[in-house]
Order: C-alpha cells, then structure tokens, then sequence
C-alpha cells in the first residue's frame, strides 16, 4: 500500500509555481524547488517524476488561474460594448498588481520567451495554455465588426493576434516598472486606436 506523502500536493505546487515564475525555468534548480515546496527529493520525483513535469503541472495551474479571470470576465461582459469590455479586462489584469505579479510578468509568456529554442516542446506547452485569452479575444473584435465599430474588411485574425502582443508588452512594462496611471493611458491610447 502506498504511503500518503506528507506534506500538502496543492501547497508544493503553489510554492514550485512561484520559483519558476520568479526564476525562469533554467535558473530554477531542484534544490531552489525543493527549499521552497518544503519536500525533499525523493517526494519530488515520486510526485512529479522529473523537473519537466512538475513545470508542467506549474503551467496548468497558472493557466486554470487564467481560465478563471476569462470565465469572470464573460460574466461581466456587455456584448454591445465589445471595447469596453476589453478595457475592462486589460485593467483588470495590469492595474492595482501587487509588486511581485507585476516584477515577475506573465508564466506563460516568459516560458514562451525563454525556452522557444533550448526547451520548444515546453514553449509550445506554454502557448497552448495562452488559448482562452486568446479566443476571448478574438470574440470581442468580431462583435466590434459586426457592431461595426472596426471596418468590416479588418482581418480579424491580425487583430486579435495584435491584442495578444499589446498583452505581451503590458507584461513587459509592468516589469520595466511603469506606474498604474501611465499603463491605464496606454491601455486607453491602444485600444482607441484599434476600434473607430
């Protein structure tokens, strides 16, 4: 019978989640993880069978909490107001951050950033968990051009994929250190732009 770890799997995976997105994932090392998840090596390995795995699981729990604030956002939305709705979401998700969230950036879009040559298959892996913000995306322009508020002859699909760079670069400024004001201008000056 296989004894039950003992120590808490949600807590661990927390904890390894928050090493790999202060570090990267070349710089965090086993013992970095292991000081943190408060187990030792061997509870690591039966848990997670090896580094690449437990960064994966890390990604799914990043990416169930980006699941959440998408699911909360289509709670709130209007879908008159396609534009309002997105600035709602770019607030929502660059404004009032806590220092740590806005120094360390995006999970997904740093693994994406630092592992597409050494580590392509985790870069991939880190993409694919970037879909739902994606589609909500790509919901909100093709509302804009059917309430004609972009041209009906917009590419949808270039414009949504515009949105998520503009949501790469808010990543980035937040760790450059750009205060709350100056990055709700940004966010109203883009999105002006974008829409009529």
């Amino acid at each position: 019978m296989p004894r039950t770890p003992e120590y808490d799997r949600a807590e661990a995976l927390s904890a390894a989640m928050d090493v790999f997105w202060q570090y990267g994932y070349e710089a965090s090392s086993i013992q970095k993880l292991l000081d943190a998840m408060k187990i030792n090596r061997g509870s690591l390995y039966s848990a997670f069978t090896d580094k690449q795995t437990l960064f994966k699981s890390t990604l799914d729990l990043y990416a169930q909490g980006i699941q959440q604030m998408v699911e909360q956002q289509i709670i709130g939305e209007d879908p008159s107001d396609p534009i309002g709705s997105l600035q709602n979401f770019f607030e929502n998700a660059f404004l009032d951050q806590s220092s740590d969230a806005a120094a360390n950036g995006c999970l997904l879009f740093n693994t994406v950033t630092e592992l597409s040559s050494s580590a392509p298959d985790l870069a991939i892996y880190a993409k694919q968990n970037i879909k739902p913000v994606r589609d909500m995306f790509n919901r909100y322009i093709h509302q804009a051009i059917e309430l004609d508020l972009i041209a009906g002859d917009s590419d949808a699909e270039t414009l949504t994929e515009s949105l998520l760079a503009f949501l790469a670069g808010l990543r980035v400024l937040c760790k450059m250190g750009v205060d709350d004001q100056q990055r709700k201008k940004i966010i109203h000056t883009t999105l002006c732009g974008l829409f009529k």
